[in-house]
């Protein structure tokens, strides 16, 4: 019998964006998507919430790009779709289709060339995004963020015991909490590519000094990222005995606020800290064999410092020019505040596909079904 050439839920290679790259997207499934969870969290909502993102900022108008372009699925992996993101460097001013193709693929020898047609370039997209780029570097703060992280927190409050819920009822939470993540992946998107104008911006007056180091100084231990709160609680809770009442208590507390992240943690076909505490516990217990000095908040402290040391060794370089370094402090402080804030967009859209995770979850143990056999349903299987 003839094996199929395509997985169930593979899409098609676009004619419009052809070149798709496994760059970054391997760090976001660095396995073969489940089907529920392609078809019921992905499609509908990231890839969504990823056009959405693509139309807002300005790269494309509505009729230029659909949902099923932003990404490829081959094979069962996840692919960036690399045509769509040299779009954004071709209109975007200042930027390039080359410079998207370095920072995406570096100096790989298989990349296709980049062939320009009449219809990439766009005034008007050129326009738009200069806006948005303008308004990245400007923005004074990202509190919509923290009303995002408390729809979030709301969510999972509100989880409602999911063990006495009829079978309808978990399906329709899973299928009610798609929107949210579609519009929270259009925020994380947009917080994704904001860090590359401040950091563009570094990395333009770091030429200027003649030190190419700088920008990767500049902006490490980042404060206020809240992807680092787990690593932070977790050394806390190695330092304790397993088996006293402390530890019991604060790790009972470390699951329920930081139960959604895990392996693989975007697609719902993987266990959590929530789902399966040992994942976190084998973390806990390989920190408890380390030394005090690898406590992540001393090395924050050796970061933060060499962080402020390089700063200040640039306002000592451009004392006697101004306006450098003013584009300098208006870039170094708009890509720390979007670093912080794409860590923020990324923690607060995975807790909301947790609790789709744990309605599929809990539907799947009433018929024997552990997660990895449920999610090969489709989404329009599950009724």
């Amino acid at each position: 019998m003839a094996l199929p050439d395509r997985w169930i839920t593979d899409t098609r290679v676009s004619t419009r964006y052809p070149v798709y790259t496994r760059a970054n997207a391997g760090e976001v499934l660095p396995e073969p998507a489940s089907p529920l969870g392609w078809t019921l969290v992905f499609a509908p909502g990231v890839n969504e919430g990823w056009r959405d993102c693509q139309i807002r900022v300005g790269t494309c108008d509505p009729d230029e790009v659909t949902a099923d372009e932003v990404t490829g699925l081959f094979g069962g992996r996840l692919y960036i779709n690399a045509s769509l993101a040299r779009l954004f460097g071709v209109r975007g001013p200042g930027l390039s289709a080359e410079m998207v193709d370095q920072a995406y693929f570096g100096e790989h020898p298989d990349v296709p060339p980049y062939v320009p047609e009449p219809w990439h370039e766009s005034a008007a997209a050129t326009e738009r995004l200069a806006a948005w780029m303008g308004s990245v570097l400007m923005a004074p703060d990202l509190d919509v963020l923290l009303d995002d992280r408390a729809e979030a927190e709301r969510v999972r409050a509100e989880r409602p015991d999911l063990s006495s819920a009829t079978d309808a009822e978990l399906v329709e939470r899973a299928r009610s909490l798609v929107p949210l993540v579609r519009r929270l992946f259009d925020r994380h998107l947009e917080m994704t590519a904001g860090t590359s104008i401040g950091t563009g911006v570094l990395a333009q007056v770091a030429a200027a000094v003649g030190d190419p180091t700088l920008p990767l100084t500049l902006i490490t231990s980042v404060g206020d990222v809240d992807s680092a709160l787990p690593s932070h609680e977790m050394w806390a809770l190695s330092r304790l005995d397993r088996s006293s009442p402390e530890y019991r208590s604060g790790f009972s507390s470390f699951v329920e606020r930081h139960g959604s992240r895990g392996p693989n943690e975007w697609d719902i076909h993987s266990e959590t800290w929530e789902t399966e505490p040992a994942l976190a516990e084998a973390l806990i217990d390989v920190m408890r064999s380390a030394p005090d000095d690898a406590d992540p908040a001393r090395r924050d402290a050796v970061n933060t410092a060499a962080r402020e040391e390089a700063a200040a060794r640039v306002h000592e370089v451009l004392a006697d020019q101004p306006e450098l370094l003013a584009t300098f402090e208006t870039g170094l402080r708009s890509a720390h505040l979007y670093l912080a804030g794409r860590e923020r967009a990324k923690t607060t859209i995975i807790s909301v596909v947790h609790e789709i995770r744990m309605a599929v979850r809990e539907l799947g143990q009433r018929y024997d079904y552990p997660l990895d056999v449920i999610t090969m349903l489709l989404a329009d299987e599950l009724e």
